[in-house]
């Protein structure tokens, strides 16, 4: 990660996955604030599309922000997966693929936790920005809270097997009781 060091107590680090969610959130905002104020991108925003594959009706913004989601979820599978030092294990000493997937999948599932709350506020200023009822925002809610479901459960079966590959299974399982 990149340090910022403001005082000789007070150092920031700016890792990439976190760095992308907090550029997902401002821009979007600030996205939203833009087409909000301005008249014709107001009324494309709001213009329906039909998805004839899957026969759903969405707006032009439900599918922005939809492909902003996708995208930050690309970026912090990518980092989390394949970039991040665990433990500090590089140069010469690889940390167990179950490690990698176990601990990647735990950050998998915080990113989709954290995108929860937004959809399901009955006062969520990004529904109201990108003029999507708090009914239909209910189903992104579950759509999120399926995919942290399944992170987590991958991230438990990934610990796991890395508990297992360190020949610790048992041990570190009756530790948590």
């Amino acid at each position: 990660p990149h340090l910022l060091e403001l005082a000789d107590f007070w150092i920031l680090k700016f890792f990439p996955s976190n760095v992308s969610f907090y550029v997902y959130i401002v821009g979007l905002s600030f996205i939203a604030m833009v087409v909000r104020t301005v008249p014709p991108l107001r009324r494309l925003s709001a213009r329906r599309i039909r998805i004839a594959a899957i026969d759903l009706y969405l707006s032009v913004a439900e599918l922005f922000v939809l492909a902003a989601t996708f995208v930050l979820v690309f970026i912090w599978c990518w980092y989390w997966l394949h970039d991040h030092n665990f433990n500090g294990y590089y140069p010469g000493m690889f940390p167990f693929q179950s490690e990698v997937v176990g601990r990647s999948c735990g950050q998998i599932a915080v990113l989709f936790m954290s995108l929860l709350m937004f959809p399901a506020s009955r006062a969520s200023i990004m529904g109201s920005v990108f003029g999507v009822s708090w009914e239909a925002g209910i189903k992104y809610h579950r759509w999120l809270g399926v995919l942290f479901l399944i992170a987590s459960f991958c991230h438990l079966i990934g610990t796991y097997c890395w508990y297992a590959d360190v020949g610790q299974f048992p041990n570190y399982i009756s530790m948590l009781y």
